[in-house]
C-alpha cells in the first residue's frame, strides 16, 4: 500500500497524527505507518500543530474548520502564542545528573501554567536539538565520561638539518557533558605516550571522570572482546591510581565511540587545518601551537547552544569531576614470566631471584626504570632494585 500524498491527507488523519504525537514515545516513521503517512508529513503537521500554540485539549474540540484555520490559515486569529522554553538551559540541564526531560517541563508549567503540554515540550526540544552541532547531540552526565583516541590524520615535524618531515600522532580527549577537549602530540601511539597523554589531560581538566572511554586502542585494551574486553594491566593501574575505570567502545557499536570521533573531526578541522601551513622543527614547537588552536576551539560559541565548550565545562564537568591525587601516576609494566630451574626470571636481558620455591611456575612482573616487584598468585613475593 503507498503512502498518501501530502495534499490528499485528511482531516480525519491529521487528528489522529496529533493525537499519536500527544501520547509520547512513538518516533514519526511509527506514527507514519499507523496513519499510511510518509514520515515527513507527519514531521510537518506536528510543526504546524506546535507552531499554532494551541494545547491538545483545545485542538481536539475543534471541527474540520477550526483545525484547517489553526493549522493552514496564518492570516486567521491563532490562540495566544505560549512561551518558549529555553532551549539552551534545557539542553545544559540534562547533563547534570538525575535532571529529566519531565523535571524541566514540571518546573517549566510551574512557571507559565498556560504553557505548552508535556509532549508539546519534549517536541519541540527534540526538534531544537536536530540543529545541534553534531559533536553536541549525544547527551552525557557531567563529569561522566572522558573519550579518548588518537587522530587518524596526522601532524608532522621537520628536521632542522635533513630536512627529513616524521608524522607524529594526535591524542584528543573530550569530556562528554561539555564537549570540553584536549588534545597533545607525542612521537608514537606506545604505551608510555598513551599514559602520559592520560596524565597530561587530567591535568588539564584539573580533575578525574568517573570512567575513560578508550576507542579499542592496543594500547589501552589488550583484547578487543565485545562481552568482556581485557584491560592492559598498566592502563588498568591509571584508572585505580585516579580513582576512575575503563570502559572501552564496544567493537561495532558507532555509538559507543561517536563522541570520540566528532572530537578527533572537529580537532582535526580547528587545530590541524589551522596548522596545515606551518613548519615545526620540533615537538615542543608542534604542541605550542596546538595549545594556542585548542584555546581558541574551547573558547568559541557553538551553534545554537550560545556557550563555548569552556563555559559549559565550568558549569557542568569541572564541578563533577573527581579531585586530583595528591602524586603523580608512576608507570609500570606488566609481563607473565616463568621462574627457571635456577629460580630467577629474565627481564630485559638481566636476571632477578625468585624464591626456589616457585621453580616452574609463572609470576607476574611489573616493573620499571626504578624498581622490579614480582608477584605470585596476586601477592607480592620480592622486589628488586633496578
Amino acid at each position: 500500500m503507498t503512502k498518501r500524498h501530502q495534499g490528499r491527507v485528511s482531516m480525519q488523519h491529521i487528528k489522529e497524527i496529533i493525537r499519536l504525537n500527544n501520547l509520547g514515545g512513538q518516533s514519526n516513521r511509527t506514527i507514519a505507518t499507523s496513519c499510511n503517512v510518509s514520515p515527513t508529513t507527519v514531521g510537518e503537521y506536528i510543526s504546524k500543530y506546535t507552531e499554532s500554540g494551541i494545547s491538545y485539549e483545545q485542538f481536539i474540540e475543534l471541527d474540520d474548520e477550526g483545525i484547517r484555520q489553526v493549522l493552514f490559515n496564518p492570516q486567521s486569529e491563532k490562540p495566544h502564542k505560549k512561551p518558549l522554553p529555553d532551549m539552551g538551559y534545557i539542553h545544559k540541564e540534562l547533563s547534570r545528573k538525575h535532571v529529566t526531560l519531565q523535571l524541566l517541563w514540571e518546573e517549566y508549567i510551574k512557571e507559565h501554567p498556560a504553557g505548552y503540554c508535556r509532549s508539546q515540550f519534549n517536541h519541540i526540544y527534540k526538534q531544537w536539538r536536530k540543529q545541534l552541532d553534531p559533536v553536541m547531540h549525544m547527551s552525557h552526565k557531567a563529569g561522566e565520561k572522558v573519550f579518548v583516541d588518537f587522530s587518524g590524520s596526522r601532524p608532522s615535524i621537520t628536521d632542522p638539518l635533513t630536512g627529513e618531515i616524521t608524522e607524529v600522532e594526535l591524542f584528543v580527549g573530550t569530556l562528554g557533558a561539555s564537549s570540553y577537549t584536549y588534545a597533545v602530540g607525542v612521537y608514537s601511539q606506545q604505551l608510555e605516550n598513551w599514559i602520559l597523554c592520560h596524565t597530561k589531560m587530567f591535568e588539564y581538566f584539573g580533575g578525574v571522570p568517573e570512567c575513560i572511554v578508550p576507542d579499542n586502542l592496543k594500547s589501552g585494551v589488550t583484547d578487543a572482546c565485545f562481552y568482556d574486553p581485557e584491560i592492559n594491566r598498566t592502563y588498568a593501574d591509571l584508572a585505580a591510581h585516579y580513582n576512575s575505570f575503563v570502559l572501552p567502545a564496544r567493537p561495532r557499536h558507532p555509538k559507543d565511540k561517536g563522541k570520540v570521533e566528532n572530537g578527533v573531526k572537529i580537532a582535526q578541522n580547528r587545530i590541524l587545518a589551522s596548522i596545515r601551513d606551518k613548519i615545526f622543527y620540533s615537538l615542543q614547537e608542534l604542541n605550542a601551537a596546538i595549545s594556542e588552536e585548542l584555546e581558541k576551539l574551547n573558547n568559541r560559541q557553538m551553534n545554537h547552544i550560545n556557550r563555548s565548550r569552556r563555559q559549559l565545562f565550568e558549569e557542568l564537568d569541572k564541578p563533577a569531576l573527581k579531585a586530583l591525587p595528591p602524586e603523580q601516576f608512576e608507570m609500570f609494566v606488566w609481563k607473565r614470566c616463568k621462574v627457571h630451574v635456577n629460580y630467577h626470571i629474565a627481564v630485559d636481558k638481566i636476571n632477578y631471584s625468585v624464591p626456589y620455591t616457585l621453580i616452574g611456575k609463572s609470576v607476574d612482573v611489573r616493573y620499571n626504570s626504578r624498581l622490579l616487584e614480582i608477584f605470585y598468585n596476586g601477592r607480592r613475593v620480592v622486589s628488586h632494585i633496578r
